[in-house]
């Protein structure tokens, strides 16, 4: 219960001396599916961006006031800034499937941290769910856009590095969890019913007071885009692009999703391949693969030795326009049939961390895919996935494939 739109325990709360640390956030959201974790990786340390409001930079979304970016010795970190509820929340479409955790890394007296989910609207309309914590308390709210408690839990040790989840189905079940465990101090369950937010928003953060921060945010599981891109010879394939060009260029500035819908993420040659295809490839791929008899039977490929008056011992392409606060997921199928040879690719993934590398062997392959998540694009909004013949290959022309890439976020 709150009196004027302040939990009692609030009250108490700015009145009480002393100061816990509450500093940092680490926040994980899943769409798609009642307990999935699939998806998108979102990530964000707030580095990149400018001291002041937090909602307006990057893809933060200001809902009701906002949250501060401050420099905390060097490392930035976001902070609530007034004695009001505040929710910020995603610029990104989300399913109605979300969830959002934190990690406690400094509680001070008198301000509170969470996260909140179906966060949306605006000022007066602003909604959300919203579980948080203090310095010995922890509740479950809402706004539709009414305020209301729905639990709370008024004496509860809250300690630094423990973790706040709540999660929410599409069938409005909401669950709470303290330390991985459903936080049974706020109504004997940690499990609660409500339809009133039926639908939309996204994950997001909440805070109230004028102290306490949090850093290190990460999301996954939405919004659950998927890009299938067929590598091979020109054709039309429901739900896939397909990449019949060979050599150096501009492919596309317009990948579609599975749905037909635009993307406006772009596929650029950067390395050339052999200017023939392979037509050799598995017409059975495991079904579980979802990718088409068509798709899976043909690809592009290089060759680390002469053939057919060429050498392309490397290959390459890049994605391009793609949004630098997502973390992708990344693909990648081969296959080349009725072979008894090694015929591995080595696949580097070049982004903005670490080089991710992969490593598929296409000979007879009809079942194996090789993935790398939380691919997160460079400062240019690219990604660049390249190719050569991997330590195991064998062949005598050493060729390598790559026939379809499955893109998620």
């Amino acid at each position: 219960m709150k009196i004027g739109g302040v939990t009692p325990a609030k009250v108490l709360g700015i009145a009480l001396a002393g100061i816990k640390k509450i500093l940092g956030i680490t926040v994980t959201s899943s769409g798609g599916g009642s307990g999935s974790s699939g998806g998108a990786t979102l990530t964000d340390n707030f580095d990149a961006y400018s001291t002041g409001n937090l909602g307006g930079q990057g893809n933060w979304v200001a809902i009701l006031n906002n949250l501060s970016i401050i420099d905390d010795s060097g490392d930035k970190a976001i902070q609530p800034n007034t004695a009001s509820d505040t929710l910020v929340g995603r610029s990104e479409t989300f399913d109605n499937v979300q969830s959002s955790q934190i990690t406690l890394q400094s509680i001070v007296n008198g301000s509170w941290g969470g996260v909140s989910v179906r966060t949306q609207g605006s000022g007066a309309t602003a909604a959300a769910y919203y579980y948080y914590a203090g310095d010995g308390d922890r509740y479950l709210e809402k706004r539709t856009p009414t305020y209301a408690n729905i639990a709370g839990a008024y004496s509860a040790t809250n300690n630094v590095g423990d973790t706040l989840k709540i999660e929410i189905n599409g069938s409005g079940e909401i669950r709470c969890y303290h330390n991985g465990v459903l936080d049974t101090a706020l109504n004997g369950t940690g499990i609660f019913i409500d339809t009133d937010i039926a639908s939309g928003g996204t994950p997001g953060l909440y805070g109230y007071g004028i102290a306490g921060s949090m850093d290190e945010w990460i999301a996954t599981g939405a919004p659950g885009v998927l890009v299938n891109i067929d590598f091979g010879a020109a054709k039309t394939e429901s739900g896939w692009n397909v990449i019949s060009q060979p050599t150096v260029g501009v492919v596309t500035s317009n990948l579609l999703d599975s749905n037909g819908g635009s993307t406006n993420i772009g596929l650029a040659i950067t390395d050339g391949f052999n200017t023939s295809l392979n037509t050799g490839g598995t017409t059975s791929p495991d079904a579980a693969l979802d990718i088409p008899s068509a798709v899976a039977s043909d690809s592009l490929f290089g060759n680390g030795v002469l053939y057919s008056g060429q050498t392309e011992p490397t290959a390459a392409f890049k994605l391009t326009n793609l949004n630098q606060s997502i973390g992708y997921t990344i693909k990648i199928f081969a296959s080349r049939d009725g072979v008894a040879d090694n015929r591995e690719c080595k696949y580097t993934i070049s982004s903005a961390g670490a080089d991710v590398v992969l490593n598929l062997n296409a000979s007879n392959n009809t079942a194996n895919i090789v993935t790398a998540t939380n691919v997160v694009p460079n400062a240019s909004g690219e990604i660049l996935i390249s190719m050569e013949p991997g330590s195991n290959n064998n062949n005598a022309s050493l060729f390598y494939y790559i026939g379809a890439v499955k893109l998620s976020y």
